[in-house]
């Protein structure tokens, strides 16, 4: 797994994490506490996704919490794109505060 997967002290704050299932499918979500959402998943409590796909394993978490409009928002992003590009789309998100993806004024983007 990359990314620490700490909860935030602050409580007003998300991370945005992705699963991988035990069929090789990904789930992308939001919590405040990515390892107790984790937790809540692997006993059928978390999406009706992942319910039939347990084990499920967080191999990423945001290394800093944001606003639950902005975790939204990169999920969206996430759940958008292909499988073999969720996780490094995440990476790069994280390392750029939440903006990976956006335009930048640059025309090639």
């Amino acid at each position: 797994m990359t990314g620490p997967c700490q909860s935030t002290s602050d409580p007003g704050l998300f991370h945005v994490y992705l699963l991988k299932c035990s069929d090789g499918t990904y789930y992308c979500g939001i919590a405040q506490d990515p390892q107790k959402r984790l937790r809540q998943h692997n006993q059928g409590k978390g999406a009706r996704y992942t319910a039939s796909r347990r084990p499920v394993e967080l191999i990423f978490a945001t290394s800093r919490g944001y606003s639950r409009a902005q975790a939204q928002a990169i999920e969206r992003r996430a759940k958008a794109k292909p499988k073999t590009l969720k996780h490094s789309f995440l990476e790069a998100t994280d390392a750029q505060g939440g903006n990976a993806d956006q335009p930048s004024g640059d025309p090639s983007r």
